[in-house]
C-alpha cells in the first residue's frame, strides 16, 4: 500500500481527519490532484473542496460521521451545521417516525429478535433504501419502539371491542422453553358488518399453581382491563376440571371445546384392540422407511414406476387424533409402492365420504323444529326465516345474516350472540407455536413483558392497520 501524507495544516475541515495524498513514487513528491480515503483506500480527483469526500464519507462510512461533523462556530457567535448534519434524517421528522415504526412493525409480525437492528445486512439494506435514516438501538426498538406500537395497538382494538355485542374468550397455558408459564387469552367478536374478528387479548405470566381459582381470577383481571365484563362473556376452554372451576367462579357460560372433546373420544376408540393393532403395524412400516436409506430408495424406485405421487409416508402423533387419520391416509395412497418395495402385491384402495356425509346434512333442512314465540312479531320472523332456503356449503352463513340483518331484526341479533363463540379453544392453542418461535433457547432471557408485546403485536398489528 502506498503511503499516505496528511493533509497540510492550513486544511482545517475535519473531514481530512479520513482522507490523505499519495506520494508519487516518480516524481519524489506528494501528489496533491488527488486524494485517498484512509478507511477504503478510494481515489477521488481534488479540486480544492471537500464535496466528493464528504458524499464519500456519507454513502460508505456513516459510521465516521459522528466524528466528523464537529460544528463550526460562526463569526456571529452561533454553531453552523455541516453538510453532513443538514443531509442527516431528523430522528423526530415524520419520515425517520415512519420508518421506525415499520422497523418494530417488521420485529413483531416476522419474530425477528431485537438485535436485527445491528446487524450488519439489515443496516446496509436501510443506508440504499434511506441513506439519511439512522437506525436507533436495539434498546430502543426494545424499550421504546415496540412498547409504543403496543399501546397504539392495543388501543385500537379496545376500540374495536368496545362496539360489539358479545365476545367469547378462550384460554389455555403453555410453558416456554425457559419453563416460564404463560397463559393466552384470545376474543372473538361479530362486528357491526357481521365480520367475524378474533385477536390475542394477553399472553401473560402466571407464577401461581395453575389451579381453578388463580385462573377465574385471571380471567377477571383480563375483563377488566379490556373493559368487556359486561359484554355477555363466553368461555371456551379444553375439558380440564381447573377451567370448569374457573368458568363456575367466574360465572361465564361455559363452552367445552369440541376438538378437545373429539380428541378424547377418537382416542378412545383408537385404543380398541383390533385398531390399536392395525396402527400399530402401519406405525411400524412408516418407521421402517423412514429409518432404513435402502428401503427409502426402494420406495421411491416403485412410485415413479407406478406413476404415484413421491409423497412421504406420515407418522401419527399420539396427541392428535387427526393424525392417525392423515397417517392411514397416506399409508393407503402409497400402499402399491410400498407393497411392492416389500415384495408384496397387496394393493388396497380408500376413499372418503365425508364431503358427501356433511352436505347432505346440511343441504337436507326441509325439516326444521317450529320454535314457539309469545311475541307476534317474533312468531312471523321465526316462520319467515323457517322458510328461506338453506345455504350452500361454499357459502358464509355470516354474510347471509349481514344482507339479511333488516329482514331479521330480532334473529340476526341472536346470530350475532351466539356464532361468534367457537367451537374449540384451538386459536389460544395455536398461539403456543408462535410463542415457542420468539421464546426461543437464543432469546430465552426475553422479560415475560416483551413476550407479551411481541406475542400481541405478532398476532393483531393486520387488525390494526
Amino acid at each position: 500500500m502506498d503511503k499516505l501524507h496528511p493533509a497540510p495544516s492550513n486544511l482545517k475541515s475535519t473531514v481530512w481527519q479520513h482522507f490523505g495524498f499519495c506520494e508519487d513514487k516518480e516524481k519524489g513528491v506528494v501528489d496533491k490532484s488527488h486524494t485517498v480515503c484512509k478507511v477504503c483506500r478510494a481515489k477521488f480527483k481534488y479540486f480544492g473542496n471537500t464535496t466528493n469526500m464528504k458524499k464519500h464519507i456519507t454513502r460508505f462510512h456513516s459510521e465516521l460521521q459522528e466524528r466528523t461533523s464537529v460544528p463550526i462556530a460562526s463569526s456571529a457567535g452561533f454553531t453552523q451545521r455541516t453538510l453532513e448534519q443538514v443531509a442527516k434524517l431528523p430522528s423526530n421528522s415524520e419520515k425517520a417516525k415512519r420508518i421506525t415504526r415499520s422497523v418494530a412493525g417488521f420485529i413483531a409480525k416476522d419474530l425477528r429478535p431485537y438485535c436485527v437492528v445491528e446487524n450488519e445486512g439489515f443496516r446496509s439494506m436501510l443506508q440504499v433504501l434511506e441513506p439519511r435514516y439512522s437506525v436507533p438501538s436495539r434498546r430502543y426498538f426494545s424499550d421504546t419502539a415496540i412498547p409504543a406500537l403496543y399501546r397504539e395497538t392495543k388501543a385500537q382494538i379496545l376500540e374495536s371491542i368496545s362496539n360489539t355485542y358479545r365476545i367469547a374468550i378462550t384460554c389455555d397455558a403453555w410453558t416456554s422453553i425457559s419453563t416460564d408459564s404463560y397463559v393466552t387469552i384470545t376474543a372473538h367478536y361479530i362486528t357491526d358488518e357481521f365480520k367475524l374478528t378474533a385477536c390475542v387479548l394477553q399472553k401473560r405470566a402466571m407464577n401461581e399453581s395453575y389451579t381453578g381459582t388463580n385462573v377465574a381470577e385471571l380471567l377477571q383481571s383480563v375483563a377488566n382491563e379490556w373493559k368487556i365484563a359486561n359484554k355477555n362473556l363466553v368461555l371456551v376452554t379444553d375439558n380440564a376440571s381447573n377451567m370448569a372451576i374457573a368458568a363456575q367462579l367466574s360465572k361465564f357460560p361455559h363452552v367445552r371445546c369440541y376438538a378437545h372433546t373429539l380428541n378424547l373420544a377418537s382416542q378412545r376408540a383408537l385404543k380398541l384392540p383390533a385398531v390399536s393393532r392395525l396402527l400399530g403395524r402401519v406405525r411400524r412400516i412408516v418407521t421402517f422407511f423412514h429409518r432404513s436409506t435402502t428401503a427409502k430408495h426402494q420406495l421411491e424406485e416403485k412410485q415413479k414406476q407406478l406413476n404415484l405421487p413421491s409423497h412421504k409416508l406420515k407418522s401419527d402423533v399420539i396427541t392428535r387424533w387427526n393424525s392417525a387419520y392423515e397417517m392411514l391416509e397416506r399409508f393407503i395412497e402409497q400402499q402399491p409402492a410400498v407393497c411392492a418395495a416389500l415384495l408384496s402385491p397387496e394393493v388396497r384402495k380408500g376413499s372418503s365420504l365425508l364431503q358427501c356425509l356433511l352436505g347432505q346434512t346440511f343441504s337436507d333442512a326441509s325439516v326444521t323444529p317450529h320454535h314457539q314465540s309469545a311475541h307476534a312479531i317474533a312468531e312471523e320472523e321465526m316462520t319467515r326465516y323457517l322458510g328461506s332456503p338453506p345455504l350452500s356449503l361454499s357459502e358464509d352463513p355470516l354474510n347471509w345474516w349481514h344482507v339479511n340483518k333488516v329482514s331479521f331484526p330480532l334473529l340476526s341479533k341472536m346470530a350475532k350472540r351466539y356464532l361468534c363463540i367457537p367451537a374449540t379453544s384451538v386459536s389460544a392453542e395455536r398461539v403456543f407455536s408462535t410463542a415457542g418461535d420468539i421464546v426461543t433457547a437464543q432469546r430465552s432471557t426475553l422479560t415475560p413483558e416483551h413476550v407479551d408485546q411481541l406475542l400481541f403485536l405478532h398476532k393483531n398489528l393486520n387488525l390494526a392497520i
